[in-house]
């Protein structure tokens, strides 16, 4: 989409608006003062914010009361029809601040979180900090790569984490796996 198309928030009609490029503006209107004194306020597109989990979010005021919404959740109630009651809004090229229509659909839970590669990166990065870093050896001693676990060099190789891991550690019946010499990195460093 190129052309920018402004709606409604619902609940806030009137006062503010998101468009379809993933903006929020409140719309041009009349405030009344505490004196009863009316004035027209200029709209404006509003500054967006980070929340914890890193998505853009924007502060709407309605009768004096402030709330935090998502932006990417204001987008799609405003433009992606919901038929199915999917409840959670997931980021297609999983960039959490392209909040474009285009880039936006209505997911369950279990769709939101097996989407895209976001298993994957979870899985390297836990994957990162409990595992030693393990090297793979020909029967020879030559060098043939490094793996950030036993659990990466078996999806690599194909070999068996568990025997990696027991080639690594030195149990006397395991020499080899896989036809390789296995190593934990730390100990050659060390040693």
């Amino acid at each position: 989409m190129t052309d920018e198309i402004w709606k409604p928030i619902s609940g806030y009609e009137g006062i503010y608006e998101v468009s379809t490029l993933g903006m929020v503006r409140s719309c041009d209107r009349f405030v009344v003062c505490n004196d009863g004194r009316k004035y027209k306020r200029k709209g404006k597109v509003l500054s967006q914010s980070y929340d914890s989990s890193k998505y853009y979010k924007v502060v709407l005021c309605k009768n004096g009361k402030q709330k935090n919404f998502s932006v990417h959740r204001l987008v799609a109630q405003a433009f992606i029809p919901n038929q199915e009651n999917k409840e959670q809004v997931n980021h297609k090229d999983e960039t959490r601040t392209n909040n474009r229509v285009e880039n936006l659909e209505w997911a369950t839970s279990s769709e939101n979180i097996n989407y895209g590669t976001r298993n994957e990166r979870v899985a390297k990065a836990v994957s990162k900090t409990n595992s030693k870093p393990v090297l793979q050896f020909t029967k020879e001693g030559k060098f043939i790569a490094e793996f950030y676990g036993a659990r990466e060099a078996n999806r690599n190789t194909g070999v068996c984490a568990t025997s990696i891991h027991k080639v690594a550690r030195g149990v006397k019946r395991y020499k080899t796996a896989g036809g390789y010499i296995w190593k934990y990195k730390e100990e050659l460093v060390e040693g």
